[in-house]
């Protein structure tokens, strides 16, 4: 069952004269209690596209177009009465940093039971003792004494921990989770992925993964977008995508990845640089880093085509079964 169905989300940014072109028509659904992994370099517009669909831009100078259908309700082209209703309750997110999604003003117990107060109408006191209890599932220690800190008074994991707690505290039907292990060590980034996908199994909910780290999505989702200049470039499910690579873009993020199988000397890095979002970009964006573009690849849009059960690919000469990866 679609629970979050997103289609033709395009956003741009007016600044000083210029536009720029953050998401270009992107289009997916997402399952009930399925993980969807949004993979990509920095600068793809992973975020923007998850912040848009949440409303979390200012409008101007952001423009979104197209629609997020969740139940029967518009996410994009809801009233903000509607939105805030929906946000931090039936949707989550956890941002990329703790330390900055924090007020380090207020103790970590009075931000945490802010949602329960607002959208479930709780006791301060019945708040307060769910507050306990996700802190307790989330791995904080002695959370009775440390709730009553400051978020400076955390740890990078301990706050991580803290704000996934804050994220799941409503039982939330989507998580969107925005790179939330960048910065940790590879110990607790292990602990928190493990944490995530505990709490998912009991709630049963959806998640949306953010992330540039393609390990944590070869063993975390189910399914994966690659995204490049705005644009979803090959889709498919987890172990599809490293089998069966589509795109020629996929390929050299997978050859990114050090391998410790592979003594090759230098590191492999994809030449070239990202497009300009400013100007127009016809055909492939990744057709002036590409190996394998030829000239239609620069010139004619490619539609997205099925290469396998649930695998799409927007190349052409993969489409056209001119070149195999």
């Amino acid at each position: 069952m679609v629970i979050l169905d997103v289609r033709n989300i395009s956003t741009t940014f007016k600044l000083r004269g210029t536009t720029l072109r953050a998401v270009n028509d992107v289009s997916f659904g997402l399952q009930k209690g399925e993980t969807l992994g949004i993979v990509g370099e920095s600068g793809s517009g992973k975020t923007v596209l998850c912040h848009s669909i949440m409303q979390l831009l200012p409008r101007p100078p952001a423009d979104i177009s197209g629609s997020a259908l969740f139940g029967l309700q518009d996410l994009v082209s809801c009233s903000s009465k509607d939105i805030r209703n929906i946000r931090g309750n039936r949707i989550s997110m956890v941002f990329q940093d703790p330390q900055a999604a924090f007020n380090p003003y207020l103790r970590i117990c009075d931000q945490l039971i802010e949602p329960l107060l607002y959208h479930r109408r709780l006791s301060r006191r019945t708040a307060m003792d769910k507050v306990l209890s996700i802190l307790e599932e989330t791995g904080i220690p002695d959370p009775a004494r440390r709730c009553r800190c400051y978020p400076h008074e955390f740890s990078g994991g301990m706050l991580q921990r803290a704000m996934i707690a804050m994220a799941l505290i409503t039982h939330p039907e989507i998580l969107i989770a925005d790179e939330p292990t960048t910065a940790l060590d590879v110990t607790i980034q292990m602990q928190i992925l493990q944490l995530l996908k505990s709490l998912q199994r009991q709630l049963s909910m959806s998640v949306i993964f953010i992330t540039h780290n393609l390990g944590i999505v070869a063993g975390f989702c189910d399914r994966v977008l690659v995204m490049y200049a705005g644009q979803i470039l090959e889709s498919a499910s987890g172990d599809d995508l490293f089998l069966h690579t589509a795109h020629p873009y996929t390929k050299a993020l997978i050859r990114s990845v050090p391998s410790l199988h592979v003594n090759s000397g230098e590191l492999y890095s994809i030449e070239g640089k990202p497009p300009d979002l400013t100007k127009e970009i016809k055909g492939c964006p990744f057709a002036p880093r590409c190996t394998y573009a030829q000239g239609e690849c620069t010139e004619e849009d490619a539609a997205a085509g099925l290469v396998g059960v649930s695998h799409f690919t927007s190349c052409r000469r993969v489409l056209k079964g001119e070149i195999s990866l």
